[in-house]
Formats: C-alpha cells, sequence, structure tokens
C-alpha cells in the first residue's frame, strides 16, 4: 500500500497496521498507537468499491484487528 502527499511517497506493508476501523464518513488504519491513514468513505466511487476494500482488508490483517460496522 502506498501514500503520496505532496512530494512524498510512503510505502505501508500490510504487516504494518495495527487496527483498521471504519466510522461512519471514514476508515482509519493505524500504523502506531496514534497516527493513523485516514480514507473518507467519499473516496469510494460506489459501494461495490467499499465493499471491495473491506474485503482486501480482512485478507490482509488479522481479524482481531478489524473493528468494521
Amino acid at each position: 500500500m502506498s501514500q503520496q502527499t505532496g512530494k512524498s511517497n510512503n510505502f505501508f506493508d500490510w504487516r504494518d497496521i495495527h487496527l483498521a476501523r471504519e466510522y461512519e464518513k471514514m476508515f482509519l488504519l493505524y500504523i502506531s498507537k496514534h497516527k493513523a491513514i485516514i480514507l473518507p468513505t467519499r473516496f469510494f466511487e460506489s459501494k461495490d468499491n467499499l465493499d471491495l476494500f473491506k474485503i482486501i482488508v480482512s485478507n490482509n490483517i488479522e481479524p482481531n484487528k478489524i473493528k468494521f460496522n
């Protein structure tokens, strides 16, 4: 997984994710206790894309580290 901000590129391995959490308007992928990658639900173009994201997360992160609605 990669994240681009300005001129910076950050690469994360799925093992770097400590917790994946879903809220009403966003997903938080915690890479440390106080640092998370924020993915707004509006980022996803359709419900199918959102559901696919959840499947990808579920396939790559241990179930006890996922808190989806």
